[in-house]
């Protein structure tokens, strides 16, 4: 019974923890693409909504800044931030897509990079940071030129974690840090659970 209680309140610690950890988290963009309305961009590629996912349908390969998609947002990303995009992904082919945030009222200077993302005919998930190293940026941007074929993205999501928030202006992610149950014990003996704590993810 007592080692049974033990491990009800140590899962109940870690639970409270997690919650909290995601306290700061500030949605930019959530997007399932359930209500049909597609992204759209520039360049000679067509952008539909098919079967719940985001489709860009690139007919000719070019330079990768020649073909775009973008969301520009009514707020400026704030520098010294760490934003993190989450996605699905997959092609009719291999290929890559780059993403990042810009300053498109400054000569479309780059303000943050996520890198490159390789994808395959099949479904990926993708998770990454980026900080953001500038001013005046307001769009999030896909650049595709050289990829000639169908591109499909689902559960498209862009956060970042509010200044003076776990995570802020830090760029350290709650989402990425480890919830440790410190004890003297594997919780199967009698010993007491000393404390719990959070730190960064070492990885």
């Amino acid at each position: 019974m007592k080692k049974t209680l033990r491990k009800l309140f140590a899962f109940a610690l870690v639970m409270l923890f997690a919650m909290n950890v995601d306290a700061g988290k500030k949605v930019l963009l959530s997007r399932d693409f359930e209500d049909g309305q597609a992204i759209g961009g520039w360049g000679g590629a067509t952008f539909s909504v098919e079967e719940g996912a985001w489709k860009i349908s690139n007919p000719e390969a070019k330079q990768s800044w020649e073909v775009q998609a973008a969301h520009d947002f009514g707020e400026v990303f704030l520098p010294n931030s760490e934003y993190t995009l989450t996605m699905k992904i997959r092609g009719s082919e291999a290929g890559q897509i780059s993403i990042g945030l810009q300053n498109a009222d400054n000569g479309y200077a780059s303000v943050g990079e996520f890198g490159t993302v390789d994808f395959d005919v099949d479904w990926m998930d993708v998770r990454l940071k980026c900080m953001c190293n500038g001013e005046g940026g307001k769009r999030f941007i896909f650049s595709f030129g050289q990829f000639e074929g169908d591109i499909y993205i689902d559960d498209l999501e862009l956060s970042v974690y509010e200044e003076g928030e776990p995570g802020g202006v830090s760029g350290a992610d709650p989402n990425l840090r480890w919830i440790n149950i410190l004890t003297n014990s594997d919780l199967e003996g009698e010993e007491n659970i000393s404390f719990v704590s959070v730190e960064n993810n070492p990885d």
